[in-house]
């Protein structure tokens, strides 16, 4: 995945004991989330702490990554914030797969292997995000009739709220 701020990483640049970087660049996390459309914005900058070490056909990465964001609630639709702290360690190599060479993370490069990483510390990230964010787990949503919040107290509508599973005993009389 290219992006605007691609960090490359030149192998034969890091020394046996590798390396510690920390990634304060707040274009890695903008524009990612602008160019795939994502809803959410960050509260605070982001930051990363990683440890880069070579190895033999690729790279160890390791660190840490910490962010708070705004997110939209999928129920209610509220933005609330939420925090996440990343741990990783992953070995990053070249793909041996038949992908796109731009969305590669490991590039054969003209003195060895280089690493985007950025575009690592994108895709941790991205795969820290929750895939159905609530603002609270007891959420009730909006209503389906005037799009009030729910978890403001209950709306207006004159709806039956009751369980449609008991509909065939409503109007059953007791004698």
């Amino acid at each position: 995945m290219k992006m605007k701020s691609d960090l490359w990483i030149n192998h034969a640049d890091l020394p046996a004991e590798g390396l510690e970087y920390t990634i304060n660049d707040q274009n890695i996390w903008l524009s990612g989330l602008e160019r795939h459309n994502i809803s959410c914005i960050p509260s605070a900058p982001v930051e990363s702490f990683l440890r880069l070490l070579p190895q033999e056909n690729g790279f160890l990465v390791m660190g840490d990554l910490s962010y708070s964001v705004f997110l939209p609630c999928k129920r209610c639709a509220e933005e609330y914030e939420a925090s996440f702290q990343v741990h990783f360690e992953e070995f990053e190599g070249l793909d041996k797969e038949d992908s796109p060479p731009e969305d590669d993370l490991v590039r054969q490069g003209v003195i060895g292997l280089q690493l985007n990483l950025s575009g690592f510390l994108w895709e941790q990230f991205v795969l820290a995000l929750p895939d159905n964010p609530l603002c609270r787990p007891d959420c009730r949503g909006l209503c389906s009739f005037c799009g009030g919040n729910l978890n403001e107290g209950l709306c207006s509508c004159e709806i039956d709220r009751s369980d449609p599973r008991f509909a065939a005993l409503r109007n059953l009389k007791i004698s």
